[in-house]
C-alpha cells in the first residue's frame, strides 16, 4: 500500500498543473502502508469551490474513494496554514460531494489545525477527519543542510567588533514588518542592522499616506507606543523601501543570501509570513514556521521571532532550544499584535547596546544553543505530527 500517484499528482491551482515526485515531501515523510492514498496538492482556501473531485480524480479511483474502504483522498496543504480550508472541506467535499469523512486525510503547515477541525465538526455535527501537521520547511532546511554543506560552514558568533548588530530580512510587504521598521526607527537602532524592508516589488501601501495612519490606529490603546510613533512621524514616513546590497530575500529558500550578513551580526530578527493584522474572517489562526525561522538555525544565529503567539513554544516542542536565558521572550505570549512587535523591537534595542563582558557572555551562551539547534536539525527524523 502506498501513495498511488506519488510520481504524478495534481496541483489544484488555476489552471491545474501536475507535479513530479521529488518536489513534494509528503511522499518521503511518514508511513503510507496502512492504506492506498490518492494525493492532490492545493493552496487556495476556495479550491474545492472551483474543482469537483470527480473531475480531478480518475473514475475508478473516485468511485473507490467515494464508495469503498481501500483508497483515501490525501489533501496536501503543506506549504500554507489557512484554517478556512477546514470549513471548505466539510461544505464542499463532505456535504456537497458526499466524500466519506473516513476517506479524507488533510496535511497542513499549521501546527494548530485540530482547533479549527474541532470547531467546524461541532458546527456541522459531523465527525472529525484525520489531519496532520507537516513541518515542511524544517524538512527542507535539513535537506539543504546536506545538499549544500559548504554554504552553512559559517563562523558566526565570534568575539570581534560588530559594526552591524542584527540581520532582518523583510523583502515582501507585511503590516508587522512595516511596524517593526517604524519601531526600530523610533528606538534609534535601525542603522545598527542589515535590514531589508518592502524591497520586493508589489503594490503595498506606502508610509507616506495610508500606512502610517494605519499603524497609529492600531496603537490607539497603547499610549507609550503611540507617543513613540508620533514623535518620529516624519522619519518613519520616509522608509518606504530599504534594500540590501544582495537583496534576494523573497524566496522560500535557505541559500542565496551571502553568509557575510550572518557573520557581520550577532542576532537576527525573523518576521514570519503568518502573523496577524488581517480582517477577522471568522476562523482561528495557526502557527506556521517557514524557511525564515530555519535560516538562522542553519547559520547558527540567535534570533527574535515575530510570528503568531507561542511560535517559540512550538519550536521547543519540535526539540529546539530558544534564547530565554539571554533574551526576554515573554513577547511569545503577547496577544496584542502591535505590542508584540514593540516588545521584540525593545529586545532588539537592548541587544544592540550590549558591549564588553555582557556581549561576550551573550555570544558564548548563545553559541552553545545555536550548536544544539543545528545538531537537532541535522539529526531530525520526524516531520509529521498527527493532530486528529
Amino acid at each position: 500500500m502506498s501513495i498511488l500517484n506519488q510520481n504524478n499528482y495534481p496541483f489544484l491551482n488555476n489552471p491545474i498543473s501536475y507535479k513530479i515526485h521529488g518536489g513534494e515531501p509528503v511522499t518521503e515523510i511518514g508511513r503510507w502502508d496502512d492504506a492506498n492514498y490518492w494525493m492532490l496538492e492545493f493552496i487556495s482556501s476556495d479550491t474545492f469551490q472551483q474543482y469537483k473531485i470527480k473531475d480531478v480524480v480518475p473514475e475508478d479511483i473516485y468511485n473507490e474513494v467515494k464508495n469503498g474502504t481501500t483508497i483515501k483522498l490525501l489533501l496536501s496543504h503543506i506549504s500554507e496554514a489557512y484554517h478556512s480550508i477546514v470549513e471548505e472541506i466539510y461544505k464542499c467535499l463532505i456535504i456537497e460531494q458526499n466524500i466519506p469523512i473516513e476517506n479524507i486525510v488533510l496535511l497542513t503547515n499549521s501546527a494548530d489545525i485540530e482547533i479549527e477541525i474541532d470547531i467546524v465538526s461541532k458546527k456541522y455535527n459531523l465527525p472529525k477527519f484525520k489531519s496532520g501537521y507537516m513541518a515542511t520547511f524544517e524538512y527542507g532546511a535539513k535537506g539543504d543542510m546536506f545538499r549544500y554543506p559548504e554554504v552553512f560552514q559559517v563562523d558566526t558568533l565570534t568575539h570581534k567588533n560588530y559594526e552591524k548588530k542584527f540581520l532582518s530580512l523583510n523583502g515582501l510587504w507585511r503590516p508587522h514588518r512595516v511596524l517593526l521598521g517604524a519601531f526600530l526607527i523610533g528606538l534609534k537602532v535601525i542603522d545598527k542592522g542589515h535590514i531589508s524592508l518592502n524591497s520586493v516589488s508589489c503594490d503595498y501601501p506606502t508610509m507616506k499616506d495610508f500606512m502610517f495612519n494605519e499603524i497609529v490606529r492600531w496603537n490607539q490603546n497603547n499610549p507609550k507606543i503611540l507617543q513613540l510613533l508620533m514623535e518620529n512621524e516624519q522619519e518613519i514616513k520616509s522608509i518606504d523601501k530599504i534594500c540590501l546590497d544582495e537583496d534576494i530575500t523573497h524566496r522560500a529558500s535557505y541559500t542565496g543570501l551571502s553568509s557575510k550578513y550572518y557573520q557581520d551580526t550577532y542576532f537576527s530578527i525573523v518576521t514570519e509570513t503568518s502573523y496577524g493584522f488581517k480582517v477577522n474572517d471568522g476562523y482561528t489562526g495557526g502557527r506556521a514556521l517557514s524557511e525564515k525561522t530555519f535560516k538562522p538555525i542553519l547559520f547558527k544565529h540567535p534570533f527574535l521571532l515575530l510570528a503568531r503567539p507561542r511560535a517559540l513554544q512550538l519550536l521547543k516542542q519540535l526539540g529546539y532550544r530558544t534564547f530565554s536565558d539571554y533574551i526576554d521572550e515573554s513577547y511569545d505570549y503577547e496577544e496584542d499584535e502591535s505590542k508584540r512587535v514593540y516588545m521584540v523591537a525593545k529586545q532588539a534595542e537592548r541587544l544592540c547596546n550590549l558591549n564588553g563582558d555582557d556581549l561576550r557572555s551573550f555570544i558564548d551562551g548563545c553559541r552553545e544553543i545555536t550548536e544544539h539547534n543545528f545538531n537537532v536539525l541535522k539529526n531530525k527524523q520526524n516531520f509529521l505530527y498527527w493532530k486528529t
